[in-house]
C-alpha cells in the first residue's frame, strides 16, 4: 500500500532531521487521523488527549519510579503524608459520574470493562461512600486515572468519541497534577 503525502499539512520542517541522507516525511498526527479514519477533530478537541499522555508519562515516572502499582501510589501516600481533602472536587466529579444511589452505573463497568478486581471493588466503596479511608481515596482518585490510561490506550474508547472523554481526561490530569505537587520530585 503506497500512501500519498501530498495531502498533509507539514509541520515547518518538511523532512525529519535524520543521521544520513534519508527523506523522511514529518506528518501531522491529527491531519492523518482526520483523513484516514474519516473524522473532523480540532485541535482544541484533542487536546486533553495529548496533554493526559504527556501527564501520566511524568505521573508514573515520579510517583510510581516508572511502573504503576496500588502499593507505589500508597508508599507515596504514606512517606509524604497526602490528605484526601485535597481530591474533594475530583471524589466528587467521579462520585457523579459513576454512581446512582449508591451503585455503579453504566460509566463504572465501562470504565473497568467488566472485569472484577480488589481495585475496581475498592473504587466502587470510595465512589459509594461506604469506604472513607483517606488513603483509600487518593488511592482511588489515582486508579481512575489509571483506569483512563488503559482505556486510552489500549484502544477501548471509541476513537469518533474520544473528544467526550475530555473533561474525564482534564479531572484526571488535575489529580496526577495535585498528587505530584505533593511528593519530591528528583530529576
Amino acid at each position: 500500500m503506497t500512501i500519498d503525502y501530498s495531502n498533509f499539512k507539514r509541520a515547518k520542517s518538511n523532512r525529519i532531521n535524520t543521521h544520513n541522507t534519508m527523506a523522511i516525511p514529518r506528518i501531522e498526527p491529527l491531519d492523518w487521523i482526520n483523513s484516514h479514519i474519516e473524522l473532523s477533530f480540532s485541535e482544541d478537541e484533542i487536546m486533553a488527549v495529548r496533554d493526559f499522555t504527556l501527564m501520566w508519562n511524568l505521573f508514573e515516572r515520579f510517583a510510581c519510579n516508572r511502573n504503576f502499582s496500588e502499593h507505589a501510589i500508597r508508599d507515596k501516600i504514606t512517606t509524604y503524608n497526602i490528605n484526601s481533602v485535597l481530591f474533594t472536587e475530583h471524589l466528587e466529579y467521579f462520585t457523579e459520574r459513576y454512581v446512582l444511589n449508591n451503585r455503579a452505573n453504566y460509566h463504572f463497568d465501562s470504565l473497568f470493562n467488566g472485569q472484577t478486581n480488589a481495585s475496581r471493588e475498592l473504587v466502587h466503596q470510595v465512589l459509594s461512600g461506604t469506604n472513607l479511608n483517606s488513603d483509600d481515596i487518593v488511592v482511588a482518585c489515582i486508579i481512575i486515572s489509571y483506569r483512563f490510561r488503559n482505556n486510552l490506550f489500549h484502544g477501548n474508547k471509541e476513537i469518533r468519541l474520544i473528544h467526550h472523554q475530555r473533561n474525564n481526561l482534564n479531572v484526571a490530569i488535575s489529580v496526577m497534577a495535585l498528587f505530584l505537587d505533593n511528593i519530591d520530585i528528583v530529576l
